[in-house]
């Protein structure tokens, strides 16, 4: 828990200057989730994804891919809504 505590945060995650003191003190961000979905396949991603068993090169490839066409129509028919009205 020592070696990890620096990324532990109760607090606003939405306030600027906690996202300021937060990044100073070593905590990765990810500010939208295409972002959040591309990480996905990253090497290192991957590696810990087959050593634990979780899922293989081609399937996180597929599921990143499945995550994108999801998001994409959701935003789509977010954007249809919102011209109907």
């Amino acid at each position: 828990l020592k070696k990890h505590w620096k990324v532990v945060f109760n607090g606003d995650n939405y306030d600027e200057e906690n996202q300021k003191m937060l990044t100073e003190r070593g905590l990765w961000r990810i500010d939208s989730g295409v972002e959040a979905i591309a990480r996905l396949t990253h090497d290192k991603n991957i590696a810990l994804f087959e050593k634990m068993g979780v899922m293989t090169k081609d399937e996180c490839t597929a599921r990143q891919d499945i995550l994108h066409e999801h998001y994409t129509g959701t935003v789509v028919m977010e954007a249809l809504c919102m011209i109907d009205l």
